[in-house]
């Protein structure tokens, strides 16, 4: 205590004195920076349920193209797995990413696909192409859920037609779409597979008017994916007559 009291009387005697405040050496900056800040803690990178190295070299793939990503959310815990099917099949290189901020708390859930030891996210049609031919599609049957995840993943088809169960729940890729009471279906025949997606089209929001004048039945749209052998798609539209006995393609 003696020896705090003696340095601040000291600092008052040369401030009194004329010495206390020095000018500043020509040249010195008067303002020293301020102290930096101590460096962040590496993340913590899981790579889990992995099947091979194939898969985990995939993963450091899509991780290091969310670097970024994962920094700017506050991502200090993160795992890296195959996103499976309730029935625990998986398409490859199709991946989940959660991670956790340093608290704990979730900070980001999204899924990735890489192909050709790229990020195939927003490739479009051709990336979709690609990914399922190199798993074998159509020839090997895959989970509906796997080909909507991709369908979003790389924007392949427009999100007007499904929910990709990331986002809505593996349950959901089962039930009826907006403003329809048909549910998205696959069908696999003579080497190829075409998937079915539906919507309504001017359905509106909430629940519809009662039968009246002036009511008319909302109309329900079919996007139609014919896939090849080599997993090429074409796309058809049709509109479901109104007496729902039948669709007509849509020009």
């Amino acid at each position: 205590m003696k020896l705090v009291a003696a340095t601040l009387l000291a600092l008052a005697c040369c401030s009194a004195n004329g010495h206390g405040d020095p000018k500043p050496a020509s040249g010195s900056d008067p303002h020293p920076p301020p102290p930096a800040a101590p460096p962040k803690a590496p993340m913590d990178i899981t790579y889990r349920d992995m099947p091979d190295e194939r898969w985990k070299h995939a993963g450091e793939i899509a991780i290091a193209a969310a670097r970024d990503l994962l920094a700017q959310t506050g991502s200090a815990h993160v795992v890296v797995r195959p996103y499976a099917s309730p029935d625990g099949a998986i398409l490859p290189y199709l991946l989940l990413v959660e991670t956790t901020g340093a608290d704990g708390a979730p900070a980001l859930r999204s899924t990735a696909a890489v192909w050709n030891d790229k990020l195939a996210n927003g490739g479009g049609p051709a990336t979709a192409t690609a990914v399922l031919a190199a798993a074998g599609f159509p020839a090997r049957h895959l989970a509906l859920g796997h080909l909507l995840e991709l369908f979003y993943i790389t924007g392949a088809v427009d999100l007007s037609w499904y929910r990709p169960p990331s986002a809505a729940g593996w349950d959901a890729v089962t039930r009826p779409f907006l403003g329809t009471d048909l549910a998205p279906a696959i069908d696999y025949a003579a080497g190829g597979a075409v998937v079915h997606l539906y919507r309504g089209a001017g359905a509106g929001s909430g629940a519809p008017p009662p039968p009246g004048p002036g009511f008319e039945t909302p109309v329900v749209e079919r996007l139609d994916l014919a896939f090849d052998a080599r997993a090429h798609f074409a796309r058809t539209i049709l509109r479901q007559n109104p007496a729902r006995t039948g669709w007509v393609p849509v020009p």
